[in-house]
């Protein structure tokens, strides 16, 4: 670089001067909107509870059994999908469940992926915790034709 006078300045020693301010610069800004972020998951989408008190058969159990079961386990497929184990409707689903105990029945067992049954639904994802939550409380609430 020339100055007036025919002065010159090496603008090497300037851009290494000018270099680890930016860098600096950089990561003050970067820490700033780092350190800015408080949401959590619960803030941003709320708390989902899991209702196990009104559990009933019409209005908890049958509907996941209609989306999670019945596609193998209904009195049509079941000699060909389910192993032949019947879960439609309450008569042919207590044939797998002890009233009272969700830990002696087939049914609970299957569908919490227990150690020693066979995991169920085939084939597909686990229910959810809820779901799973759910059945158990019924059972063990005496699993009621409700």
């Amino acid at each position: 670089m020339k100055f007036a006078f025919g002065l010159k300045m090496d603008t090497s020693t300037i851009k290494m001067k000018k270099s680890p301010l930016i860098v600096l610069g950089m990561l003050c800004i970067a820490f700033f909107f780092n350190s800015c972020y408080y949401d959590s998951k619960e803030e941003l989408f709320g708390t989902t509870a899991c209702d196990t008190v009104d559990v009933t058969y019409a209005t908890t159990i049958l509907p996941i059994l209609e989306t999670s079961c019945l596609e193998c386990h209904s009195e049509a497929n079941a000699g060909v999908l389910g192993g032949s184990q019947i879960l439609e409707g309450y008569d042919f689903l207590m044939d797998y469940v002890v009233a009272g105990d969700a830990n002696a029945s087939s049914f609970y067992n299957s569908v919490a992926w227990v150690s020693g049954y066979v995991e169920m639904p085939q084939g597909s994802d686990q229910l959810s915790d809820c779901k799973i939550a759910k059945i158990r409380a019924w059972i063990n609430a005496g699993a009621l034709n409700n």
